[in-house]
């Protein structure tokens, strides 16, 4: 039965660069953690984004992939999901998983509920304001079974990161003891802008040594 219905953990970083990753042969990039998980998996060193309609590609990204449809297929550019179009949360609470999501879902409330039976510390929309202290400070939801999400349920205390793994880790630690199959969507909303960074993350980085682009120009 394990065999046959196995746990499943996506996760999802925010527009970040294929590039970006230490085991991909850049020098000046710290990712243990992603150099651990691609030690013990596979790789794909071609595959790409579709791209979208709007200038936010991770809206329609994320629908694409949860829906199993193309870029001119997502309605609204990604931003609602309708009924008619399944998702693979969806698909698998229909059949027996527990559906659990965090962090980041840039599409409508309704779709959301329709594919996941629990989460905590949800983020709906593009990306925390820099006025509002970014991901330093994330306005955040608690899973409302009824759908009916105000503006902003709380807001965090962490570093939006930390919230969502966190939420992730305390699902993990519940949903492994029980009989049915899970599905955890984590989905982070970094290294999307805001330009924050975790206070002890930043300290293994310094501006003279990180190498950049060859198209890199001082002003946009």
């Amino acid at each position: 039965a394990a065999d046959k219905n196995p746990n499943i953990i996506l996760i999802l970083a925010d527009d970040m660069r294929g590039t970006a990753m230490d085991f991909l042969g850049v020098e000046d990039i710290h990712t243990p953690n992603l150099d651990k998980l691609a030690a013990e998996s596979t790789v794909f060193t071609n595959a790409h984004i579709m791209g979208g309609t709007s200038g936010a590609v991770s809206m329609p990204s994320r629908a694409m992939l949860m829906t199993g449809r193309g870029v001119f297929e997502v309605q609204s550019d990604g931003m609602k999901i309708p009924e008619c179009m399944v998702t693979l949360p969806e698909q698998l609470r229909a059949n027996g998983y527990q559906t659990f999501a965090t962090g980041k879902w840039h599409s409508d409330h309704a779709s959301f509920n329709r594919s996941f039976a629990a989460g905590e510390n949800i983020f709906f929309g593009g990306m925390h304001p820099y006025e509002k202290n970014g991901h330093c400070s994330p306005r955040l939801h608690h899973y409302d079974r009824t759908g009916q999400y105000k503006e902003t349920s709380f807001i965090g205390e962490e570093f939006s990161s930390k919230m969502f793994a966190d939420a992730a880790i305390e699902f993990l630690s519940t949903a492994a003891k029980a009989q049915n199959p899970f599905m955890a969507f984590v989905s982070f909303t970094s290294p999307h802008d805001p330009r924050n960074q975790l206070p002890d993350y930043g300290k293994k980085y310094k501006a003279k040594d990180i190498i950049l682009p060859t198209n890199f120009l001082p002003q946009h």
